[in-house]
């Protein structure tokens, strides 16, 4: 038989392994939560920088068009 104080260390040394493997899971549970949040955070501010150049089309767009001159800048550009 082994004596008792060996038989002791072994379930303590199991509970700390069981307590070790339990602490590691929870911490990459919350490592992959933090990454879901961030890319959520990302695609809102994705969202919110679109809706203002969409409003901000909408609402310039006429009068950019009328502020250019197309046929000056066609020729600029082709070189005549």
């Amino acid at each position: 038989m082994e004596p008792e104080s060996n038989r002791a260390d072994r379930s303590e040394g199991g509970m700390i392994a069981r307590l070790r493997a339990i602490y590691l899971r929870g911490k990459e549970r919350i490592v992959a939560l933090r990454r879901a949040q961030t890319m959520a955070e990302y695609a809102l501010i994705l969202a919110a920088v679109a809706a203002v150049v969409y409003v901000a089309y909408h609402t310039m767009g006429g009068d950019v068009n009328n502020m250019v001159i197309w046929t000056i800048i066609a020729g600029d550009l082709t070189g005549s």
